[in-house]
């Protein structure tokens, strides 16, 4: 049975589980959601635009709420965009170990995305915070933007890249090798390995939602079924596309910046 199969027909041991990943995937757009609610509105087209434009970190030290406020986010984030990627692994810990290994996979899994996230949170706010002491950032906050979404992009054409979502794709199979060496290695060291080598694979493109705006419902949602079916489909085409339009983006941004309108200037005259 492949793993696309499984996903249909879930084995009774995996039900929960799956469930359980399911739950945790629409935890996190609720909160997403409720956030993005909770903000001041602009109107319906206002909404609309801020949804298709890209954002910048806010400036400054953090407040204690600030800064939980960004690690929820970041926790959020992670729930909605990985969990539903987890589900074929999940299957296979509830496979080979029972539905008592595929909850441990899953807690394995959380741990590794809860570092993610708390890293995460600490380098946006120093961002933050640094741009507040030097004020000449500020102004390059496009061209930083677009560096972001252009280092993203060209992350997707790396061997590090197609080697840690190499590891991604196939869990049972790989499940099934890890056994054969290490028989009473159990979920939760799984759940860790899976979680390292998925950051591994997609840790550039959730970077590049502190540029599009982590309570941006749209992007979120595109991004997940951009590393959804990185890991569901085989070959380069999927990560190489997406890498392709970061690319693009970045480079636009860079290029309408006003530190690269000042190299365009400089090189056209």
């Amino acid at each position: 049975m492949t793993d696309q199969t499984a996903l249909v027909l879930p084995a009774p041991a995996a039900r929960r589980p799956v469930l359980l990943l399911i739950a945790l995937a629409l935890a996190g757009w609720g909160v997403l959601a409720a956030m993005v609610l909770s903000m001041p509105g602009g109107g319906a087209f206002q909404d609309f635009l801020s949804l298709c434009t890209t954002t910048t970190p806010a400036l400054g030290w953090p407040s204690p709420a600030e800064a939980g406020s960004v690690l929820l986010m970041w926790m959020a984030m992670a729930l909605a965009m990985m969990m539903p990627t987890a589900v074929p692994a999940a299957m296979a810990c509830a496979s080979a170990k029972g539905e008592g290994g595929a909850f441990s996979f899953i807690a394995g899994y959380l741990v590794v995305y809860g570092f993610f996230a708390v890293a995460s949170s600490v380098l946006q706010l120093s961002y933050g915070a640094l741009v507040a002491t030097m004020p000449d950032l500020e102004g390059a906050g496009l061209a930083l933007s677009g560096s972001v979404l252009l280092l993203g992009g060209l992350y997707q054409f790396t061997p590090a890249k197609l080697a840690c979502l190499a590891r991604c794709r196939r869990p049972a199979e790989r499940f099934q090798r890890v056994l054969a060496v290490s028989p009473q290695k159990g979920g939760f060291a799984f759940g860790l390995h899976e979680g390292v080598f998925c950051i591994g694979a997609c840790w550039l493109l959730m970077a590049v939602m502190t540029v599009l705006g982590m309570t941006n419902l749209v992007w979120t949602a595109a991004l997940a079924i951009i590393i959804l079916a990185e890991k569901m489909t085989e070959g380069r085409l999927v990560p190489w596309f997406a890498g392709m339009l970061l690319v693009v983006w970045g480079g636009a941004l860079i290029a309408a910046s006003p530190a690269g309108q000042a190299l365009l200037a400089r090189f056209l005259g």
